[in-house]
Formats: C-alpha cells, sequence, structure tokens
C-alpha cells in the first residue's frame, strides 16, 4: 500500500517508556500560494522534500488537497510521486505514521520512493515495556536514534520501537568510503535514505550513509 511519506502522528517509545502525541484539531486557512517577491522556486524552503503529506517550511503544501487550494510547492509532482491512500477505515482506531520508505527501481534507471504507512496503537499497554538502557552504556560513543522497528500489538495494530545505536566516535575505526562520481545522479535528485549500521573495529557501530538518486519523472514509478 502506497502513502505520501510524512508523519501525522506519533506514538514514541524512549528509553522504555511510550509517550502518545494527539493530533491536532486545528486546520489552517488554506489559499493561493504564491512565492515571496524575489524568491526562487528551487530553494529548499519552498521544496517538498522531506514534507510529502504536510506543509513546508516556506508555507507551500505538499499534501492530497494543495490542488484544490491552489496551494502545492513548486516540485510537489516529483518530489511526492503519486500513492494510493489507505482504504476506509483503515487505522481508524489508531494513528497512522510513515515507516521507512521503500526504495523501487523506476523505469528510468534510477529508484522511486514508496512510502509505507503504519497504523500505531494509542494504547500504551498493548505494548511491551522495554527497560531503560543502563547509564553507562555506550559511555564512549555516540548514541544517535536508528530507524524504529514496528511489532504487534495485542490490540490488532502496531507498536513503535526505538532503535538506539552506538556510534564510534572513531572514524578511523570505520570503513573509509570512496566519494560518489561529480556526475552521479546528474538526471535525477538526491536524496538520503535511512542510513545502514556496521560493526566498528573498537566494538561499536560505524554509521554509513545511504545515497539515492530518486526520478523527477513520476510516470517512471508505480501507478497507484
Amino acid at each position: 500500500m502506497y502513502r505520501v511519506k510524512r508523519i501525522l502522528g506519533a506514538v514514541v517509545l524512549s528509553m522504555g517508556l511510550l509517550h502518545g502525541c494527539g493530533d491536532s484539531d486545528t486546520t489552517p486557512d488554506r489559499g493561493k500560494f504564491q512565492l515571496p517577491a524575489g524568491a526562487k522556486a528551487d530553494d529548499p524552503i519552498y521544496s517538498c522534500e522531506g514534507s510529502c503529506g504536510d506543509v513546508a517550511p516556506g508555507g507551500c503544501y505538499c499534501d492530497e488537497l494543495c490542488t484544490t487550494f491552489n496551494d502545492c510547492c513548486p516540485d510537489k509532482e516529483t518530489a511526492c510521486p503519486a500513492a494510493t491512500p489507505p482504504s476506509p477505515g483503515f487505522c481508524s482506531t489508531g494513528t497512522v505514521v510513515q515507516g521507512s520508505p521503500a526504495y523501487v527501481d523506476s523505469t528510468d534507471g534510477m529508484k522511486c520512493e514508496i512510502a509505507q504507512p503504519v497504523c500505531l496503537t494509542k494504547d500504551s499497554g498493548a505494548c511491551p515495556q522495554l527497560a531503560p538502557l543502563p547509564p553507562d552504556w555506550c559511555k564512549n560513543g555516540e548514541v544517535v536514534q536508528g530507524e524504529p522497528t514496528y511489532v504487534d500489538s495485542t490490540d490488532g495494530m502496531k507498536c513503535q520501537i526505538p532503535r538506539p545505536v552506538c556510534v564510534t566516535k572513531d572514524s578511523t575505526a570505520c570503513p573509509q568510503l570512496a566519494p560518489l562520481s561529480p556526475d552521479w545522479c546528474k538526471n535525477g535528485k538526491k536524496t538520503q535514505g535511512p542510513p545502514t549500521f556496521i560493526d566498528s573495529t573498537d566494538g561499536m557501530k560505524c554509521q554509513i550513509p545511504s545515497p539515492i538518486c530518486l526520478t523527477t519523472e513520476p510516470t517512471a514509478c508505480p501507478q497507484p
């Protein structure tokens, strides 16, 4: 099931505690969006990258209603490929969040980004209770959050489980990566996928970036 990428609400488990985040009942005024005088359409604050399904930092929108209100960001069509909305009633008693996107081959040799909606329970009692990490865990490294995992809740939905990772501070303990060629992704749009974590030589982890070349042609991606 495809859906635009954006967190609409969150239930986050952190260091063993589950916190629920309520949805806002307020709806902002919507209307035709125009770039301010002197602004450029390629300014990142007017881009839908990272804001599909919501509003971009510059005030233009990247959701399914922007064509109705005429307030879409300039790159909405390319940054947010068409997606199939969830079926009626999907997650009617839970909270919809977006899991890690999937990247599939496009027909023009690049990648398409496909969002993965997840239905989270609102009942913390339906999720496993996590023990806190020891105080000296990762005392010589840096704690970063990997992509969360999702496990079944007892009420038929999902629980979001955080994934703390202890990353080494010693760059020499990690493999040295060759730079990408200057013309890599010259016809596409560069983005960063979720990082991967591999063992470092000092017993911790190395965080490896995952550059991805996205197609800018919506018709090169799976259509709903």
